[in-house]
């Protein structure tokens, strides 16, 4: 892929140019990864894909990324009942209550192994009305306060917290995993994009960032994959992913170089700054290294019985090392981010805002309700700072005003519905200002044929 004239001639001509990209839901999407909405529902209606009966073992597709996110499906699945038993207990109609327990009744008595009773029990639940924000929230309320829940006591508040973690984890790795095996993925053009704008800077140079908001690794193991092929053979510049701060390989056989120290080594770095954590990220409780595998995503891996710090193992630090967790900031209005490695990626990212000469929104609605990221970019953007915003063609205001047309509606009509849609273009320039903002309503597709080449 090739990058487009302005892109290459603004990363060679001005080296003191900063571009930085921020990444929403809608930037993995593109490449059917779910968006946080429809993940609750997803959870439900996730069942790994049946084998035909007419095709032998030996004719199917091996893909062993996958596999091996299945080997956890057992525990999925366990989690998956503990929700859906106390989602239909407190956010459903006592006829859709009666309807969930008749079918689970005949799952769990007639036919464990009945899949297609199962998949109609769970269908009832994939149709509760509760947003992932509101479930969250409620749960971290009933935590923080050491509240009861009608008969819930806290510490079944807890393990449904954990329940919901796990199937998110579970259900994004194995998207992660399904659409790797399609080698061919937006992120990929992105990331080839992004790799070439570095590799035409210096290695000084500081001219480019990408700060996301998602927990899936599509992008993640696309620079890491690009930088191991551009580094091979390479004894001097090499090029690494920098998730600034000191990141510590899962697989002791990686010998890449730690993130604080790529620069400092003379190499170069490509700045991806995970606000909100990510699912190829473990923690230790007691030393709190942080764990990173670009293969795998490792925080599947605290589901298993021993899962500790290899590190503290092997320093002998204590007799039994903690288990380690993973690092998932959820959507929740309460939000902790004191994290000491949670808290140097956001600094970061103040820093790189701060600095920017342009910024490009790509998937991000840009919600009310984000007030962390909103204070973030308040208090870092400069006034005269660019900014692009590229959004699917569903969020376009002139298709609305189209069909408008179309009804005959009056210009108070329409301005009144406006309003009440409040579309993402709304929003975006109540906040930076008309003049300031440049939207792209052809989705990520668009932006990198349009935009990132040629």
């Amino acid at each position: 892929m090739m990058l487009s004239c302005h892109l290459q001639e603004d990363a060679m001509r001005n080296p003191g140019k900063k571009t930085v990209f921020i990444l929403g839901a809608g930037f993995s999407k593109a490449d059917d990864m779910p968006l946080q909405s429809e993940l609750l529902k997803q959870i439900f209606l996730f069942f790994p894909k049946d084998i035909p009966p007419d095709i032998s073992f030996m004719q199917l597709p091996v893909n062993n990324i996958e596999q091996n996110v299945l080997k956890y499906y057992d525990v999925f699945e366990v989690n998956r009942q503990i929700l859906a038993k106390f989602l239909v207990e407190n956010f459903m109609s006592d006829e859709k209550k009666d309807e969930y327990n008749g079918t689970m009744f005949l799952v769990n008595i007639e036919s464990p192994g009945n899949s297609i009773k199962l998949k109609q029990a769970y269908k009832i639940v994939s149709e509760v009305n509760v947003t992932l924000e509101d479930l969250f929230t409620f749960f971290d309320k009933m935590i923080i306060g050491h509240d009861h829940f009608q008969f819930y006591p806290v510490t079944n508040i807890i393990d449904l917290h954990k329940a919901l973690r796990t199937c998110i984890t579970f259900l994004l790795s194995y998207h992660v995993a399904h659409i790797r095996y399609d080698k061919d993925t937006f992120s990929g053009a992105f990331a080839n994009a992004i790799f070439k704008m570095r590799l035409v800077s210096s290695q000084k140079d500081d001219n480019l960032s990408i700060i996301t908001m998602n927990w899936d690794t599509l992008l993640d193991k696309e620079l890491y994959h690009l930088s191991q092929n551009h580094n091979l053979g390479r004894s001097r510049v090499k090029v690494y992913p920098d998730l600034c701060f000191y990141d510590h390989s899962y697989n002791q056989s990686d010998k890449r170089i730690v993130s604080t120290h790529i620069k400092a080594k003379g190499h170069r770095n490509i700045k991806l700054l995970k606000l909100h954590g990510s699912i190829n990220w473990l923690i230790c409780p007691y030393c709190e290294r942080v764990y990173v595998d670009y293969e795998d995503d490792i925080a599947l891996n605290a589901l298993s019985s021993d899962c500790s710090c290899s590190k503290c193992k092997e320093m002998l630090i204590t007799p039994e090392s903690p288990q380690m967790r993973s690092i998932l900031i959820t959507p929740t209005f309460l939000k902790d981010l004191n994290d000491l490695h949670l808290r140097n990626i956001w600094h970061n990212a103040f820093m790189d805002l701060t600095e920017a000469n342009k910024i490009v929104f790509i998937g991000y609605s840009f919600p009310d309700a984000d007030f962390e990221m909103r204070c973030l970019l308040k208090k870092a953007v400069r006034h005269n700072t660019q900014i692009d915003v590229v959004l699917h063609s569903l969020d376009n205001p002139e298709n609305y005003k189209a069909l408008m047309d179309n009804h005959h509606f009056d210009i108070n009509d329409q301005n009144s519905f406006f309003d009440r849609l409040n579309l993402p273009e709304k929003r975006y320039k109540t906040f930076f200002g008309n003049e300031a903002v440049t939207l792209y309503y052809n989705g990520l597709e668009g932006y990198i044929q349009q935009e990132m080449q040629i």
